[in-house]
This record gives C-alpha cells, structure tokens and sequence, in this order.
C-alpha cells in the first residue's frame, strides 16, 4: 500500500524547524534561519521527487546537535 502525501510548503519547512529548535531547547539567529531556508529549498529543488519534507528539517536538526556536541567536547566544555 503507498499513500502519497503533498509536499510541505516553505513556511510549513521553517515552522517545523522552529518547533524542532523549540522542542530541544535551541534559539536560532535570523541568518542561521534563512541560510538553513536556503538549504532546504536547494535540497527540495535538487531531490524534486524524493524530497525528504519534514525528515530533511530533522536530519538537519540533527546533523547541527552533532556539529555542536563535537565542537563543545573538543572545548571540553561537555559535562561528564
């Protein structure tokens, strides 16, 4: 069984990146923001049909709390 969805729009994209941000505690400077829009619109016209919607705001999310958590333990700055 397979059962299509409609894309998100671009403002649906960034709210659920503020509700993603929100929901792990993280603020988002308005340049972060719009670069990060950027990024979702470049993937979404690069992927076309297999765009991955709300999964690409969460890997992006994702891939940023790693980024942070890497740059944090490399300041030591990580509680044990």
């Amino acid at each position: 069984t397979y059962i299509g969805f409609d894309d998100y729009t671009k403002p649906q994209l960034g709210q659920i990146l503020d509700l993603m941000l929100t929901e792990r505690g993280y603020t988002i400077e308005p340049d972060a923001r719009q670069h990060v829009m950027t990024v979702i619109s470049d993937e979404k016209e690069r992927a076309q049909k297999d765009f991955g919607n709300g999964r690409t705001v969460r890997n992006i999310v994702e891939k940023a709390e790693k980024e942070l958590a890497l740059r944090l333990e490399g300041e030591n700055k990580l509680g044990n």
